[in-house]
């Protein structure tokens, strides 16, 4: 969006609210706060996200609404995991977990759990801290009987046998995430699982496998237009063709 259209939009959003607060709808404001901080995260507009999200959380504290209050943590962990402090979002999320255990939330623990993996994988590198988390996270979804919960953590733990360079343990439970995934019809996280595989076959010198997974993930990351999936599958594909001297596909 332009500046223009930004300042528009948020001139937009903080009228909804206004109107919302002197109507005295205390569980409309926060509905409204809390979809405009996803909007504002969708847009990857942070320190927005944040400050709507922020005062969300003040009112739901008002209110004594812990679940809401742990939905709230969880989304702003998820805003310093973007911003790239790492300790801030473990932080964040850990309180989250906290008062999700405290009311039994099984489906809200999971997720916190998943995305305190998510930190340790992705972006601290400790593998061994982030396998403890997605263990955790996947025997709660078992328990609940979540097939997307449990793919997800499926490729959550393969790729981090990834980064222990442990490959065949890593395809192991990509391929059983993809399995899910595709029974469920879960076209975004189909594609990230051939990502996923395409990615360890490389690891693995199986280059024709990597380039049948990778071409399937670039063939419907295009069909639903998801561009972090169709960028990361063209980086693949230059990668595949390149080990395979295939230099003017890997130029193009």
């Amino acid at each position: 969006e332009s500046g223009f259209e930004g300042k528009r939009a948020d001139v937009g959003c903080r009228q909804v609210i206004s109107i919302s607060e002197q109507l005295d709808d205390k569980a409309n404001t926060i509905w409204f706060l809390n979809n405009f901080g996803i909007a504002y995260l969708n847009l990857s507009d942070y320190p927005k996200a944040l400050e709507y999200y922020q005062k969300a959380l003040t009112m739901n504290e008002q209110l004594g609404d812990k679940a809401g209050i742990g939905n709230i943590l969880g989304s702003i962990g998820a805003i310093y995991k973007n911003l790239s402090d790492y300790s801030k979002a473990l932080e964040i999320y850990q309180k989250a977990l906290t008062i999700n255990e405290q009311l039994g939330n099984k489906k809200g623990i999971s997720r916190n759990l998943s995305n305190i993996g998510a930190v340790y994988c992705d972006c601290l590198s400790d593998y061994p801290k982030a396998l403890e988390y997605f263990n955790k996270a996947l025997i709660i979804n078992e328990q609940l009987g979540t097939k997307a919960g449990i793919a997800i953590n499926l490729g959550n733990i393969g790729n981090c046998y990834n980064g222990l360079l442990d490959y065949n343990k890593a395809l192991e439970y990509q391929l059983k995430a993809l399995k899910i995934n595709e029974e469920i019809r879960n076209k975004h996280q189909i594609v990230n699982s051939n990502l996923n595989i395409g990615g360890t076959y490389q690891q693995l010198g199986k280059l024709n496998e990597a380039l049948k997974y990778e071409t399937k993930a670039l063939s419907l990351a295009l069909e639903i237009g998801t561009k972090d999936f169709i960028k990361g599958a063209y980086e693949e594909l230059a990668i595949i063709d390149s080990a395979m001297g295939n230099y003017k596909g890997a130029y193009e």
